[in-house]
């Protein structure tokens, strides 16, 4: 994850991915990119979930539309 200054998740840096999601995808080696960059229509709501997650260590689960992404996670 990426904070800004007032610790309000930004962004966040695939360092490893499922294969099977990135497949689905159609991602071609996601690793060491930024979200944004990958997908700059990207909903808020995963950047604070992702963030509340990274910060609290406290498992989450959901189910929410990713619009960008063109699917259900």
């Amino acid at each position: 994850m990426i904070f800004d200054f007032n610790e309000k998740p930004i962004d966040y840096r695939f360092l490893e991915i499922n294969p099977a999601f990135r497949i689905k995808l159609g991602w071609i080696m996601p690793q060491g990119k930024l979200m944004r960059d990958l997908a700059p229509d990207h909903e808020e709501h995963w950047f604070e979930i992702y963030g509340k997650i990274a910060l609290t260590g406290i498992p989450m689960r959901f189910i929410n539309e990713a619009k960008a992404l063109n699917r259900w996670v």
